[in-house]
């Protein structure tokens, strides 16, 4: 291929991939990926909080600190910190960030409770039934469906996508809206 021919065919791939991208509605794609990990965090909820008091409920002796301490002292001494951290530190890390995002999703769930059990919109209570009792106490969704007398579940599979819908709006902002 001689240089002009080279050109006009790169020229004509930009364009096809510029057409192309102009095409792609990223609003859709942020609220798609809002609600599937909004439904990803309700699904975990239990999982998650059993993480935390897990950890909080472990009990170092005072020679396991001292030893943390030391080799937290010696890696500092050495300017390395990302290939000696220790696993200890990790799991601390790792539960403190997890508790920062529970405490923000119970905060998060106990405003929605009253906004919903105040807004007397159809289908307030069975949200946040199904919120409290299914995601949050990790009651099996037969049973759900069985105490609240739902039979199939069309109501329950509505509201709980309205459920996703609204607290994806909650966690995420902007990104959640369907624009």
């Amino acid at each position: 291929m001689n240089q002009q021919s080279e050109e006009e065919f790169l020229n004509k791939i930009r364009e096809i991939v510029k057409e192309e991208i102009s095409k792609v509605d990223f609003r859709k794609i942020n609220y798609e990926r809002c609600i599937n990990n909004m439904t990803e965090i309700l699904e975990n909820y239990k999982n998650l909080k059993q993480f935390v008091d897990q950890v909080e409920n472990v009990k170092f002796s005072k020679a396991e600190i001292d030893v943390a301490k030391e080799k937290e002292l010696e890696r500092i001494m050495e300017e390395v910190f990302s290939t000696k951290e220790i696993y200890l530190e990790s799991l601390y890390k790792k539960h403190l960030q997890t508790k920062l995002f529970l405490n923000f999703l119970d905060n998060t769930f106990k405003e929605y409770i009253t906004v919903t059990e105040n807004s007397m919109k159809p289908k307030s209570e069975l949200k946040i039934a199904i919120l409290t009792e299914v995601y949050i106490e990790g009651k099996e969704m037969k049973q759900f469906l069985y105490e609240h007398k739902l039979g199939y579940g069309r109501t329950f599979y509505y509201a709980r996508t309205e459920l996703f819908e609204e607290l994806a709006v909650r966690v995420f902002g902007i990104y959640a809206l369907k624009l």
